[in-house]
């Protein structure tokens, strides 16, 4: 079995990096089918991970397939805490209070983290591709002065409330007119 992840060095980088940090859940220093998780679920576990960094990538309008070395090399590691984080799910809990699982919330936690690396504008100039500009969805919107002129001449139109120049209710007065 396969997996798809972010990686530098494909079919090797990741899963290097989930059996060095999940060492003490390997028969020497290998997943396999009589481990727990076996081989292919821990690279499922890879995939689901890249796929849900794909979800947070394509919510900030990049692309998911992403092909620049740093870009990638910057979510392998992520990818690998992802896969780690569901690895501790399968095991039994052993935090200091029941149903805790100290292992899994510190590799979620630092797994969660990507989202941010995603939000930063350091990660545009890494070199990810967009899908869409970041200035997408933004948009200036008015009326035009002849259609400004046409609601304030209506029998119904209510003064503004705040004015260009003061900014305050236009009933209100100044000291200077005490």
């Amino acid at each position: 079995m396969s997996y798809t992840a972010y990686e530098r060095t494909s079919g090797t980088s990741v899963i290097n990096e989930v059996k060095a940090m999940e060492q003490n859940l390997t028969e020497d220093g290998i997943f396999g089918s009589d481990t727990t998780p076996t081989l292919s679920q821990v690279e499922e576990f890879i995939t689901d991970t890249y796929h849900e960094i794909g979800v947070y990538l394509v919510m900030d309008g990049y692309a998911k397939t992403q092909t620049d070395a740093d870009v990638v090399g910057a979510l392998q590691h992520y990818n690998s805490l992802g896969a780690c984080a569901k690895i501790e799910l399968t095991q039994p809990s052993v935090g200091y209070k029941a149903g805790e699982n100290t292992r899994y919330d510190r590799f979620f936690t630092e797994f969660m983290k990507v989202k941010d690396l995603i939000n930063s504008i350091a990660f545009e100039r890494l070199g990810a591709s967009r899908t869409w500009p970041a200035s997408a969805g933004l948009s200036a919107g008015g009326i035009s002065i002849d259609d400004k002129n046409d609601i304030e001449t209506d029998s119904d139109f209510e003064p503004y409330m705040f004015t260009k120049d003061k900014m305050r209710h236009p009933g209100s007065l100044d000291s200077e007119e005490l």
